[in-house]
């Protein structure tokens, strides 16, 4: 059915995704039918984030960044591509490019909303003071580990304790 009405309207765009959902995501036509729907609607970031989601479903990273960026390219302000992009990026260990897009993103909320872009020397401090802390924090936890190892040894053999 979902055929037919597709051959007879080619640009309806909600027959495709109908016709991809049932598929399953595991069929090899559902690529085609998303890409097609990018295809068909070019000015909205939600198909080309929906496309992106099953491409990161699939373990394609590349491609689904391009993806979302190409949906944020259309409104810089969609929450999906924003949020999708971002674990791309972290899964890429691109941290400098996570922190990046995140504050480019919540200078152009802000904007939108009309109130004053905080400047970048606020977000430098935070990022700098966040990664000191965890450094430290690191630093704290192996330290601690070792001392309660030394403290469990016990002349030839470690107690047996259940860590929860």
């Amino acid at each position: 059915m979902l055929k037919r009405c597709i051959s007879l309207e080619p640009r309806f765009t909600p027959a495709y995704i109908e016709l991809a959902r049932l598929r399953g995501p595991n069929d090899r036509s559902v690529s085609g039918l998303l890409r097609k729907v990018v295809i068909l609607n070019p000015r909205d970031p939600y198909y080309s984030t929906i496309y992106a989601h099953w491409l990161l479903g699939k373990g394609q990273n590349v491609n689904a960044l391009h993806y979302y960026w190409k949906a944020l390219s259309i409104c810089t302000s969609y929450q999906e591509a924003m949020i999708g992009a971002s674990k791309v990026l972290r899964k890429f260990g691109q941290h400098s490019r996570l922190f990046q897009l995140v504050t480019r993103w919540q200078s152009i909320l802000r904007i939108r909303r009309g109130e004053q872009p905080i400047s970048p020397h606020v977000y430098l401090h935070g990022w700098q003071l966040k990664s000191e802390l965890s450094h430290k924090a690191k630093a704290y936890d192996n330290c601690s580990t070792l001392l309660f190892v030394s403290i469990l040894y016990q002349g030839d053999k470690i107690a047996s304790v259940g860590l929860h």
